[in-house]
């Protein structure tokens, strides 16, 4: 099956970068191995993956690891967690990579783009670790950022086949990414590629990293695919 690509051009002020999300790869590996050529032949800079790596077993990382290898050594590859991670056991996620902060939720600054990465599949209410972290965080993106991109596993507006909102965390987090002008939402779980557009931020997902593709259940006057 042919690889699509679907992208954004963005100028950065400082320097040139590419960036790349994708999400959903578990275990589909002849799948995912089309889509890192597809990938690498755009010359990515930073590689954002939303979740799902593998399946359920921390037996899979070594292959993982290896079809995502010349990605590791030519671009920045930041994960978000994600349920089948949790599944297979946290630890076994840590020990693949050395991320900033915890590792599960943390920050990067490239190229005037300000990255977020956050663990949905734990609470992010007002009084949990993350949240305080999360309003921190962007409180103190320097002024010369001009950009802010958040991923994270879960979505929160979707016409696929989880829920929407599986987590609860719109009454939390949406009033946080509006309130410091978050550009783009990116998330996976849901195994397709769709476009969401709520408060002038964009919710994207991309969960067509190699795993079984997904079809539309529900429509919505803000999400297209």
């Amino acid at each position: 099956a042919a690889v699509l690509l679907f992208y954004f051009v963005y100028q950065s002020p400082s320097e040139d970068i590419v960036v790349v999300v994708y999400g959903d790869s578990r275990t589909e590996y002849e799948v995912h191995r089309k889509m890192v050529r597809a990938i690498l032949s755009v010359k990515p800079t930073i590689v954002l993956h939303t979740g799902d790596l593998i399946t359920d077993n921390p037996t899979q990382w070594s292959t993982f690891n290896d079809i995502v290898s010349e990605i590791r050594e030519t671009a920045e590859f930041y994960p978000a967690i994600g349920n089948h991670e949790y599944i297979a056991g946290v630890e076994s996620y840590l020990d693949n990579f050395d991320l900033p902060n915890n590792e599960l939720w943390y920050s990067v600054e490239r190229g005037g783009i300000h990255f977020i990465i956050l663990d949905s599949n734990t609470p992010i209410n007002k009084a949990s670790e993350q949240y305080k972290w999360l309003e921190s965080d962007l409180e103190n993106i320097d002024e010369d950022i001009k950009f802010t991109i958040v991923a994270f596993h879960h979505p929160l507006f979707t016409t696929g086949l989880h829920p929407e909102d599986e987590k609860g965390l719109r009454q939390t987090i949406v009033p946080l990414f509006e309130q410091y002008d978050v550009d783009i939402v990116f998330s996976g779980h849901v195994h397709t590629y769709e476009r969401c557009s709520y408060n002038n931020i964009y919710y994207i997902t991309t969960g067509g990293g190699a795993a079984p593709l997904h079809d539309q259940i529900r429509t919505s006057s803000y999400c297209h695919k």
